[in-house]
């Protein structure tokens, strides 16, 4: 019924394939943070992660857009361990001698560390940072010892920048896609003839990864929504969950 009085019914839609024919609507399905998190472990992130890094090799990637929010009023955040030992923290150099005496009062076996003795020690280097071209490399090459692998992730975008371009010359250089990755990743400011080693082809061993304990890694991930996609799907086929 409507206000002008009663309507006649509408004719039924055609079902099936084809023109003019409808497309059954499916819900939206919501997962909360804690189901995910009762479902994901190493094992099915890592072979989601492969999966996806996989499936660029030869195939289409269409361009794709990763944006990444952080809520200003949070302190700092302890994510989940990977390991009974190790946690990761998300925070600010500024803050970071306040967060370490922050946790070490809360059990955590925690201190300040500046850059150079951090990366001088460190076998791995992760940046996640909204640095620029226009502002000083967050480490000096120098201080990357031989073995050391470099995993930099916050340049998603022309014009950002975090690792020193003295440090290509010295290094291994693999990535999500080539041509991404010179145009929005770290890549942008490596020399030009700086070989760009896929990911994906390493993992389905076409090329080889690591060759010398001395070599220096660097992976240059400026994202894929792909990996996003692949990682959603392993996560329903767990919960047993058909699309």
């Amino acid at each position: 019924m409507t206000a002008a009085g009663p309507t006649a019914d509408p004719a039924p839609a055609p079902s099936g394939p084809g023109p003019g024919r409808a497309v059954a609507a499916r819900p939206l399905l919501h997962l909360t943070e804690e189901q995910t998190a009762a479902h994901v472990d190493e094992e099915l992130a890592l072979e989601a992660a492969r999966a996806a890094f996989a499936a660029t090799v030869g195939g289409t990637v269409l361009p794709g857009l990763a944006v990444h929010g952080s809520d200003p009023r949070n302190r700092f955040t302890l994510k989940p361990s990977a390991s009974a030992t190790h946690a990761g923290v998300k925070d600010t150099a500024e803050r970071g001698e306040r967060t370490a005496a922050a946790l070490a009062a809360r059990g955590y076996n925690s201190r300040g560390a500046g850059a150079e003795e951090a990366c001088s020690r460190a076998d791995v280097v992760v940046t996640v940072t909204t640095a620029r071209v226009d502002t000083p490399p967050l480490f000096d090459a120098a201080w990357i010892r031989p073995g050391t692998h470099v995993s930099c992730m916050g340049a998603d975008a022309p014009g950002k920048r975090e690792l020193p371009p003295e440090l290509f010359a010295r290094a291994r250089v693999f990535c999500d896609l080539p041509e991404q990755a010179r145009r929005m990743g770290e890549s942008q400011h490596a020399p030009a003839g700086t070989v760009l080693t896929p990911l994906g082809e390493v993992l389905i061993r076409r090329v080889s990864g690591r060759r010398d304990d001395s070599d220096i890694t660097v992976f240059d991930s400026s994202g894929i929504g792909v990996q996003d996609l692949y990682l959603g799907l392993a996560l329903l086929k767990k919960m047993d969950i058909s699309l």
